[in-house]
């Protein structure tokens, strides 16, 4: 049975051309819905990825694919295509299932349908990994709804592995981001302000207590605590508005310094105040996955590295600005891994 398999496999082939042997084509249309959104999910296998998928099949060596076997295979494979397909909505993951069975099409195209519970939230990513070490096309197609708009980053038509958009109400269209989203002002003289005279309030309050005036120290002390309280507030903005301005600006400076980078997948942001700055400025620790792919001659090969370094975001000339991060922390490991896929 696989003798002859493997000849259809040869004929079907034919027509592609022996470049295309290898070739893993991926397809993912998302229709996304103001209450759910479906992933048809389409891979088709070129004629030596085929065949090394018949010798998965027939686990026995027998000769034979059983409907057991492929049922089992058919299995395996969803869980890794499910695992490989990442839906995140406001940076929160949202898990994806089954519908219905897997459609098969000759030669070795299949055809998965997923979907997923829309939870409330206008920003919305979407991640392919699949396969990411075979050679092959990659294509996303988004549909939304009436009623519904999707604003993309990049162009629609370029759309391949990875889409992060935004969900607005209107007629259904995919729109282009027009202009890079505006990043909240620094903040006003008034921080500057407060640090003066909690800079001033504590000696005061000194000599006050040096002159035994212990009323007037105490009103003093407390009033110069107020003011560095307050100038913590207004030199650091609020954290939702702290995190969107740095991994603004982390993704920017990631993706200038690295041309193999694909994505950025953020794990951990805290936001530390910085007590002694003058002008607006906050201390970011922050934890990130980054995803490259990497051209060996005819051989692409990914990576996953995850980071951890220390930042510092400040107001200058009019806009923030990132420092460069510290070095890796000692004890804080990097690890690398293999991006999941099919393959």
């Amino acid at each position: 049975m696989i003798g002859l398999l493997v000849l259809g496999l040869w004929t079907a082939a034919a027509d592609d051309g022996a470049d295309r042997d290898g070739n893993v084509d991926q397809e993912v249309r998302l229709s996304i819905r103001k209450d759910a959104i479906e992933i048809d999910y389409v891979v088709q296998l070129g004629r030596q990825a085929a065949f090394a998928e018949v010798l998965q099949i027939d686990v026995d060596r027998d000769g034979r694919l059983s409907r057991e076997e492929q049922a089992s295979y058919f299995a395996r494979l969803e869980e890794t295509i499910r695992t490989g397909l990442e839906l995140r909505v406001e940076g929160r993951d949202v898990a994806l299932r089954r519908v219905g069975e897997v459609r098969l099409e000759m030669p070795f195209r299949k055809i998965y349908r997923f979907e997923a519970a829309r939870p409330d939230g206008r920003r919305l990513e979407f991640h392919n990994e699949n396969f990411a070490s075979s050679p092959g096309a990659t294509s996303m197609i988004v549909q939304p709804e009436s009623g519904l708009d999707v604003v993309v980053d990049g162009s629609p038509g370029s759309l391949r592995r990875d889409l992060v958009c935004e969900m607005r109400a209107g007629e259904g269209r995919i729109l282009q981001e027009s202009s890079p989203r505006l990043r909240a002002s620094g903040g006003s003289g008034s921080g500057i302000l407060f640090r003066i005279l909690f800079l001033v309030g504590l000696p005061a309050a000194g000599g006050l207590a040096w002159r035994r005036r212990r009323a007037a120290s105490l009103a003093a002390i407390v009033a110069a605590g107020l003011c560095g309280v307050a100038a913590l507030r207004t030199g650091t903005p609020p954290e939702a508005e702290a995190t969107s301005i740095f991994l603004a600006l982390h993704g920017e400076a990631v993706r200038a310094s690295d041309a193999s980078l694909r994505r950025i997948k953020p794990i951990e942001t805290r936001i530390l105040p910085s007590p002694f700055a003058w002008l607006p400025e906050f201390q970011v620790r922050h934890r990130w996955t980054a995803y490259r792919t990497l051209q060996h001659s005819d051989h692409v090969h990914p990576e996953v590295e995850e980071h951890e370094a220390c930042f510092v975001v400040s107001w200058k000339d009019g806009d923030w600005r990132l420092s460069s991060p510290d070095e890796r922390p000692e004890g804080v490991p990097r690890r690398l891994v293999m991006v999941p896929g099919g393959d």
